[in-house]
């Protein structure tokens, strides 16, 4: 197997400033990159006059870092979200990257609370790896990534890139995090036009990668009861072998007739996907229920048709994974795999050596990850086993690159799908392990010996940090020397061969395989009790099944820097540490959060009580993060704080080691997506788990806790579940009691509780508490029924009350704390309310049933019923009529020369607003290039001028799919044309499907809320029911409180002097709330007033004896209102 590399950016060549030394403190004012990092607090940094933005460059709009002063909040973000015309990308620190319109530049830092804003120079674009390329550099050609902004015109970015000269474009594409470009570039070319590509506007990135590569039967019983477990399978004894799960490995392929493979019953091979997207299974086959083929020299006979592994490394990770010997099925075999129940989707990429990669079908001209992982998704896999990285031979090593960004951007978008990627063979050293395994959310796997010496790593196994200093690889598991599944080169053969291979490609499939195992028990039901309850079964996130894993591991004993470290990360697997059989000592407890909304900083706690010091206690909480950018560092988004509370006081943060378990003091991790604490010989009694909301700049963010020790059912635990307002606007109003927040209500808020611990939860009560700016918590306090162990409990009447100010911004949200209190002990719970309705409008919705009004079309765009029959896979998006670029008799666009066509949208679609989108349902399939045979969305204001806004991937797409909603911000106040086009760009290779479209739609949506302006009415007057009597040396006056629709919040108390010949009273007070005042007497004689106050006026002083109104006084607390009241 080949070495395998990575890159790190060292971020000194463009700054001098070393990634990782802001300190927490700093981080209020810097901005950190990984081409600059600087203090805004000092301005913009210094660059080159040629590599800065111009303001005024000719286009309305600008790229804009928008930096804010902490943690985000949801004002901020939703303030943002308001004023620019697009949200990107956050960035560290407490900053995002966003498109403004130039007229809102200078007010979109008072307008957001941000503390500084500055354009996004060209400077910024070029990452340090890039700008450490010299001409003179040993090396034939760099694989160059150009990250485009999402909706700006790519094709133009294109030709923009052509017109310096690059006189070939390897691929494009859209995405909608980033679109991307890549290039092959001499050393030369990189310095020639590195600045050259950064000064185009829409250019987002620019980065250079490295090309893909692979790397390189005891170990069932080291992963299941570790090195000193007598060589035991305890997972197997209970009957767990993998059955229920789908798992799949990208790879060279596999010789599906192995009998490791082979289903003797079926007597046929499995189905094949070839370089179409397809995701045709087979769910009676035994073992594979699909071989999806990926690259288009496989598909178009370039080998043998027989010869479904090229270079026998795709069969060995397969067999490692799920291999069963037919022959005695789930009985341990020499070869079988970690979970030979499971069911396998094998994705064959090929093998070749070139520029861009050892496995074609992802390399060149492929660079968008998101639709290879999205097949075996669709085919219902859900662990997914990658041997292979994307830094071999780089002169840096682990960093963060686009490869990364796809890893943690579908699963993102898919959080039951969990990546698992081998940490790379350029072991040992430092900083040595390599992408795609250091993205955030997926499990980096390193290799340790095999079978008793499995104390000891591998001394190929690649070391972690990441470059922003996180953990990697999470965990290890045996890769060296590994006997599984050999390949003969041919599918009908039948062979039953093993062979020996060594690396961390060995390691990765075995920790997947044992992963499919961890899945299982939970789905079917063994956790809480250890016994299969199939109603207990639930469906584990990707977090969970991750936080399950690395809460296994154990320390390597061989290894001389303990958990958590750069050789082994969290330790090796041991399946045992966590799954609990009933009647075990040490016991588990698990929980799929709903975690945290955007801006949120509150927080959930659990207890545990700890019954033994002999057994370790260890708690894990890991979350599935959203997707960062090679341009940042450090990549954390969402940050959660883990803590622990121990007997004594004594607090743990999470990931805080020394000597291989937590230790007290240090402070908060704000790097890694994963926090542990352990401690190895626990103090008995109880420990309080509390999970916090640090910053939250893109929710809403769930997780996932893993807890083991000796711990008695946890005390119960009550989470928000639900809760009804009613809302009430004292003037009336159409607001008024419509379930809809708008400001100037007052709400009553019934909130349901479900006991989501073990155990019932009784006398519980409710504090309500929020720190949002505008709303007034009136009842903070409710009880509670008593829960029942799952069950329900809502609040009892007259539930919690809060006041919204009618200043407060509509479509902004409220967040609230609810700290509950019970008899069994005590947790914080959360919510929010949003202020407002958001309603969406539809503006534009073809389905083609009725005709194409308002559309024409050229080439061989038309409407048909026959192609969506005979052409196109079912279900139809609408129910028979599509848009189709193609040839109904044939189903393909070939008419032997250069074809192209657009099927324009000629009736204007009015009221496009900020938040409208487009969106549409799509087929295509094309020859696999991205630079043929492209399909795209334009729109356009004015039929004239039109922008790219969406193209199609290469990969074919013949079931019917969406294409995501598209912003149409840029548009925001205007009508607007659609376009769909499709180019072959040359005349050949044209028999394919071609593109068609379906179930158009232009939607809008805005926050709408019905302001209620509370009428304020008279204060009313207190009468004669003033009183007076001594108390010792005060005087104490009592009164009773004006009734009806009086409006009082409190009251002025005035004195005069007696005897009476002018009305001379002057106020005491004019800040009385209760209905009594006491005042020191005095020598004279004394008269005195009491009088009503409301927010704005004051009101009668009463009348006096001849039945004229007392006058105000000369200094009166506020402006007399006489208006009468009942």
């Amino acid at each position: 197997m080949k070495k395998y590399l990575s890159i790190v950016m060292v971020i000194a060549l463009l700054t001098g400033y070393a990634i990782g030394s802001v300190g927490d403190d700093q981080k209020t004012s810097y901005i950190s990159l990984k081409s600059y990092v600087f203090d805004t607090h000092s301005g913009e940094p210094v660059v080159a006059d040629n590599l800065k933005a111009q303001f005024n460059d000719g286009d309305n709009f600008n790229y804009v870092l928008v930096k804010f002063p902490g943690p985000l909040t949801a004002q901020n973000y939703n303030s943002l979200k308001r004023t620019a015309e697009n949200i990107y990308t956050y960035l560290p620190y407490f900053a995002y990257l966003v498109k403004l319109d130039n007229s809102k530049f200078a007010s979109v830092q008072s307008a957001t609370g941000a503390s500084w804003v500055g354009l996004y120079h060209p400077a910024y674009k070029i990452s340090s790896d890039i700008a450490a390329v010299k001409a003179t550099d040993q090396r034939e050609l760099y694989i160059v990534m150009i990250h485009v902004f999402p909706d700006a015109n790519l094709e133009r970015v294109v030709e923009r890139i052509q017109e310096l000269g690059v006189p070939k474009i390897e691929g494009y594409g859209y995405n909608p995090f980033f679109s991307r470009i890549r290039i092959l570039l001499s050393p030369e070319r990189v310095v020639a036009l590195r600045e050259e590509i950064a000064k185009i506007k829409d250019v987002f990135w620019l980065t250079w990668e490295p090309k893909y590569v692979f790397y390189n039967d005891t170990t069932i019983w080291v992963g299941q009861s570790g090195v000193s477990g007598g060589q035991t399978t305890p997972v197997f004894s209970h009957g767990i072998y993998g059955e229920g799960q789908i798992i799949s490995a990208l790879d060279t392929g596999i010789d599906a007739d192995s009998c490791y493979f082979w289903d003797p019953a079926k007597g046929v091979l499995p189905p094949r996907n070839e370089c179409n997207g397809g995701t045709v299974v087979d769910l009676t086959q035994r073992k594979v229920i699909a071989v999806d083929f990926l690259w288009s020299t496989e598909c178009s006979g370039g080998i043998s048709n027989t010869e479904w592994d090229t270079q026998d490394h795709g069969t060995h990770v397969a067999g490692i994974m799920t291999g069963d010997n037919f022959a005695n099925p789930k009985i341990h075999d020499p070869g079988d795999g970690m979970a030979p129940g499971a069911l396998l989707v094998m994705q064959d990429c090929g093998f070749q050596t070139n520029n861009c990669a050892d496995c074609p079908g992802i390399g060149c001209p492929v660079i968008d990850l998101n639709p290879i992982f999205l097949q075996p998704y669709n085919q219902g896999v859900r662990i997914h086993s990658n041997s292979w990285g994307d830094n071999e031979n780089a002169p840096v090593q682990n960093n963060y690159t686009t490869a990364s960004e796809d890893v943690d951007q579908f699963m993102w978008n898919h959080p039951e799908f969990l990546l698992f990627f081998a940490a790379g063979n350029s072991g040992p050293g430092d900083d040595s392990v390599g992408s795609p395994s250091t993205a955030k959310s997926c499990v980096s796997v390193g290799a340790t010996a095999r079978g008793t010496s499995a104390e000891s790593l591998a001394s190929f196994s690649s070391w972690g940090q990441t470059d922003d200093n996180r953990i990697k690889p999470e965990v290890t598991i045996p890769g060296s020397n590994i006997i599984s599944a050999n390949n003969d080169g041919s599918v009908t053969t039948y062979n039953c061969n093993t062979q020996s291979m060594s690396g961390t490609s060995m390691a990765c499939p075995a920790a997947a395989g044992l992963t499919a195992l961890i899945r299982q028990y939970y789905t079917e039901g063994w956790h809480p009790s250890g016994a299969k309850n199939p109603p207990d079964g639930f469906t584990p996130t990707a977090a969970m099944l991750r936080a399950s894993v690395v809460n296994s591991a154990q320390n390597m004993t061989g290894v001389t820097s303990p958990i958590p470290s750069n050789p082994q990360g969290w330790g090796r697997i041991l399946l045992d540490n966590l799954m609990y059989w009933t009647g075990e000592t040490r016991k588990l407890f698990v929980t799929d959060d709903s975690g945290f909304p955007t801006g949120s900083t509150s927080s959930k706690t659990w207890q545990f009580n700890v019954t033994s010091s002999s057994v370790p206690f260890k708690v894990t909480i890991a979350w599935t993060d959203y997707p960062s950018t090679p341009a940042a560092s450090p990549h954390i988004n969402n940050d959660i704080d883990l803590t622990v509370t121990a007997p004594g006081a004594v607090i743990y943060r999470g990931n805080v080691f020394s000597g291989g378990q937590s230790t007290t003091g240090g402070s908060a991790d704000r790097l890694n997506t994963l926090e542990q604490v352990l401690r190895l010989t626990p103090a008995t009694g109880t420990y309080t788990i509390t999970v916090q909301a640090y910053n939250i700049p893109n929710g809403p963010q769930p997780f996932a806790l893993v807890v083991t020790g000796a711990i008695t059912s946890p005390t119960p635990h009550a989470s928000h579940q639900s809760n009804a307002v009613t809302d009430t606007c004292a003037s009336g109003g159409p607001g008024n009691n419509n379930g809809i927040i708008d400001p100037g209500e007052s709400v009553q808020v019934a909130v349901t509780l479900i006991n989501d611990g073990i155990g019932n939860l009784t006398n519980i009560n409710g504090t309500l508490s929020t720190a949002t700016s505008g709303v007034t918590i009136n009842d903070n306090n409710a009880s509670f029924p008593n829960i029942p162990n799952g069950g329900t409990g809502t609040s009892i009447a007259p539930h919690f009350t809060y006041s919204v100010s009618n200043t407060f911004t509509c479509g902004n949200p409220i967040d609230f704390s609810l700290a509950l209190a019970y008899t069994e002990g005590s947790n914080n719970t959360s919510f929010q309310h949003t202020v407002g309705n958001m309603t969406t409008t539809t503006l534009l919705n073809e389905d083609w049933e009725t005709g194409s009004d308002g559309w024409s079309m050229t080439g061989l765009w038309h409407l048909t019923t026959q192609a969506a029959q005979a052409c196109m896979a079912e279900p139809y998006p609408s129910p028979v009529t599509v848009a189709y670029y193609g040839q109904d008799s044939t189903c393909n666009f070939n008419t032997g020369a250069t074809t192209s066509g657009n099927l324009d949208r000629t009736t204007p679609v009015p009221g496009i607003t900020a938040s409208s989108q487009l969106s549409f349902m799509y087929v295509y399939q094309g020859e696999g290039s991205t630079s043929y045979d492209r399909a795209y969305a334009y729109v356009s204001p004015d039929g004239t001028t039109w922008t790219q806004v969406w193209t199609v991937g290469s990969a074919a797409q013949l079931t019917w799919i969406s294409s995501g909603n598209l912003s149409l911000a840029t548009w925001a106040g205007q009508s607007i044309r659609v376009r769909f086009r499709f180019d072959s760009v040359d005349g050949t290779l044209n028999t394919y499907l071609g593109f068609a479209v379906d179930n158009v739609q232009v939607s809008g949506s805005s926050w709408n809320c019905n302001v209620c302006n509370v009428v304020v009415g008279p204060p009313g007057r207190v009468l004669s029911n003033l009183n007076v009597a001594k108390s010792g040396a005060n005087l104490n006056l009592t009164w009773v409180a004006p009734g009806g629709t009086c409006t009082t919040t409190g009251y002025g108390v005035y004195r005069g002097t007696l005897p009476l010949t002018a009305y001379n009273h002057a106020s005491l007070s004019c800040a009385v709330t209760g209905t009594s005042f006491s005042t020191a007497q005095d020598t004279g004689s004394y008269y005195f007033l009491v009088v009503p106050l409301n927010t704005t006026n004051e009101g009668s002083y009463g009348t006096d004896s001849a039945g004229s109104q007392i006058p105000p006084a000369s200094t009166p607390c506020k402006p007399q209102l006489l208006t009468a009241c009942n």
